[in-house]
């Protein structure tokens, strides 16, 4: 009898301590953690332009500046060109998202032209560089950050980057030679859509 009272006693015991062991103290640390993605967002922030007397150069189908229905897209019409006359168009393009983007070499960034120069000095050149000022560019006949490829269109030579609310400029410049004859009321079109992807493409 005294040794099943013992083994009681030691299993009341045994009972005690692990339910001693079951009440220590603990405490659950939680962290909430949230993560966002970045956003890529190129907006048309300016449009200058120069040109030589009774040319006139227009963009139409687009908000210039910040505003929340700006567009993506913006018509450029130089008009009235004429043997030995120029027109000149140079528009801002602000990245507004939150991380660099750029254009990677070799990326097409205008289609190629329809219509036919029949002078050597005839151009309808498609530069784009980062990092200028819009008035100095119009001044500045050096700017040429692409290549016309015949057939293809022109092409980015190297790389070009852009950083959070940096601006990129493209521009426009049509000129003809003064020695042109047989280009009256000919049509000349390009489309320049450059594309920008996120910059460790």
């Amino acid at each position: 009898m005294k040794k099943t009272r013992f083994i009681a006693l030691v299993l009341a015991v045994a009972v005690m301590l692990i339910g001693a062991g079951y009440a220590w103290w603990s405490e659950t640390v939680t962290l909430n953690t949230d993560v966002t993605t970045g956003v890529l967002d190129m907006d048309i922030v300016s449009f200058t332009s120069e040109q030589s007397q009774n040319v006139t150069i227009t963009n139409a189908n687009g908000n210039i500046g910040l505003d929340a229905d700006d567009t993506d897209s913006l018509d450029v019409n130089i008009n009235n060109l004429y043997p030995g006359a120029f027109g000149k168009a140079v528009i801002g393009i602000q990245n507004n998202g939150t991380m660099e983007v750029k254009i990677m070499a070799g990326s097409l960034v205008a289609s190629a032209v329809t219509g036919g120069f029949e002078n050597y000095y005839d151009r309808f050149q498609v530069s784009i560089t980062p990092s200028f000022n819009d008035d100095a560019l119009i001044d500045d006949p050096q700017i040429i950050s692409t290549l016309y490829d015949a057939g293809y269109g022109y092409r980015t030579v190297d790389d070009i980057t852009i950083q959070p609310e940096e601006v990129l400029y493209v521009i426009i410049n049509a000129e003809l030679d003064e020695n042109d004859t047989n280009l009256e009321g000919e049509l000349f079109e390009i489309t320049v859509n450059p594309t920008f992807e996120q910059f460790n493409r």
